[in-house]
């Protein structure tokens, strides 16, 4: 039994570890502990788990989930009450920082909700701004603390039901920003440390932080598009059930552990309860202040009605929002199977028409009479960033570049042989390329391959526009080597 050294407050909780947690926040020494944290050996499997740790991944039962993590360590997390650690050749900065990214496990087993968002405090209670990785919480985020708003909780908010009231819980007072946001934000920033060696992402400490939980006033779900301005526009209660199950943190660990009861109570009273606004802002360029701009003057108006009539009001969505991006791409168990010899890759160069093809297939093998939805197409979508991340069961973000290749291997290599072995037939859609340079191969062998060829020349102008970007910059993007979906600078893409 390690000795417990260390005392951190985070989520509420009360922490003693015997590692070192820097992005927490230190309490003092003689705290009582609600988690605590151990070094020492830990099982390599889980009891009444037929399977083994999937290519080094993760396990899940009731109360109980298992990571492993090559090179790093293995992570056992038990009851919401203990965390044990056994190094596997990590140092203590690689433990730590993953164990920051599997802390919404923990909160799981507790009963809290863990949402992809980040959450400021207002005069109306905690503000929640939700998106996908690179969509900009954290940097919004960023821009309202420097306006004077607390930050309660970065990339992640626990959510829990008290007093019948949605409540956003405190985590700790550091953002976790990339480079380049650090770079764009101009403010003098305290910088604490990388998040990890080897990836560009750093502890940012926030010059305001609440400690007190607060109930949910509104919630801001970011959406970059092609539109030149900033939009927002109101989310019905029934979309926002729907946008609150898509941006739950790790569902399928929190399936896993039997914890859907507690997601659903949560997040059928935050529909119900809590105003939701969908901000569409613009790809490129960013527009932060304009941004901050907008959800402040909302919010105000928010907490002006709310203050008149003692509950945020709710809001339909006008007659005509602004178009919707496509939802995410089916996971591997719900491929559409259709009646075509074997197992096909549809492979080309983003914006060559990739989606007119599959829609095409689907209304010619179809037989129920209906047009294809363009959210219900054939072609799998076989290495988007949720999919990925469900898979090892730790952010990609939270991953060096060659972690994530090398997981990415393995993922796409399980979901192709789950694509085999279905039933019926299936296509799947790629952007990837076949190999790097001087590599091997990237994808697994199986299935046939139609691969889309597009004129570069219109390649170019539609996919500069796909990106809000300078056609010159565009053409350099797809000249590059690095221009593939797998791997990026900040994980790997949703689509």
């Amino acid at each position: 039994m390690s000795e417990l050294a260390h005392c951190y407050g985070a989520y509420g909780l009360r922490i003693r570890s015997a590692l070192a947690l820097p992005f927490f926040d230190p309490l003092p020494d003689a705290c009582a502990a609600d988690v605590t944290v151990h070094l020492g050996a830990i099982p390599h499997t889980l009891p009444g788990v037929d399977r083994p740790v999937r290519a080094g991944t993760w396990q899940a039962s009731p109360g109980v989930f298992l990571l492993q993590m090559e090179g790093v360590a293995r992570y056992l997390i038990a009851d919401g009450r203990e965390v044990r650690i056994e190094p596997l050749g990590g140092d203590h900065a690689d433990i730590a920082s993953l164990l920051a990214g599997l802390w919404t496990v923990l909160l799981q087993q507790r009963g809290v909700v863990p949402l992809h968002a980040a959450a400021v405090r207002t005069t109306a209670g905690a503000l929640l701004l939700i998106g996908r990785s690179g969509h900009g919480k954290s940097s919004l985020a960023a821009a309202l603390v420097e306006r004077g708003h607390a930050l309660l909780a970065d990339d992640v908010s626990g959510l829990a039901l008290r007093a019948g009231r949605v409540t956003a819980l405190p985590s700790f007072a550091s953002l976790r920003l990339w480079k380049e946001t650090l770079e764009q934000m101009g403010a003098p920033l305290k910088v604490r440390s990388r998040v990890r060696p080897g990836v560009e992402k750093y502890w940012v400490e926030a010059s305001s932080a609440c400690t007190q939980a607060l109930s949910v006033c509104a919630a801001i779900v970011l959406t970059p598009s092609h539109h030149a301005d900033i939009r927002l526009s109101p989310v019905s209660p029934s979309d926002a059930f729907a946008l609150l199950c898509e941006h739950t943190h790790r569902a399928r660990v929190l399936r896993a552990m039997g914890q859907r009861p507690a997601h659903f109570r949560v997040a059928a009273a935050m529909a119900r309860q809590v105003p939701m606004l969908r901000a569409w802002r613009p790809r490129h360029p960013f527009l932060l202040e304009e941004l901050a701009d907008h959800v402040e003057a909302r919010v105000a108006e928010l907490g002006a009605a709310s203050a008149k009539t003692g509950a945020a009001p709710r809001h339909e969505p006008p007659e005509a929002d602004p178009p919707e991006p496509a939802s995410s791409a089916p996971s591997i168990a719900k491929t559409t199977r259709i009646r075509a010899p074997g197992f096909v890759w549809i492979a080309c160069w983003p914006k060559s028409g990739s989606t007119w093809l599959r829609t095409v297939l689907t209304n010619c093998l179809r037989d129920d009479g209906e047009p294809a939805s363009i959210n219900a197409l054939v072609g799998a979508w076989l290495h988007g960033r949720d999919e990925f991340d469900d898979y090892v069961g730790l952010d990609s973000s939270h991953m060096t570049a060659e972690e994530t290749s090398r997981h990415l291997a393995r993922f796409r290599a399980a979901a192709v042989e789950q694509l085999l072995a279905a039933a019926g037939p299936t296509f799947a859609k790629t952007h990837e390329a076949y190999r790097l340079p001087d590599g091997p191969p990237r994808f697994p062998r199986g299935g046939k391959v139609v691969y889309l060829m597009r004129n570069p020349l219109d390649v170019a102008v539609s996919y500069a526009r796909h990106l809000d970007l300078p056609i010159a910059r565009t053409i350099q993007l797809m000249n590059s080597w690095q221009a593939h979906e797998g791997l990026d600078p900040h994980g790997i893409h949703n689509r």
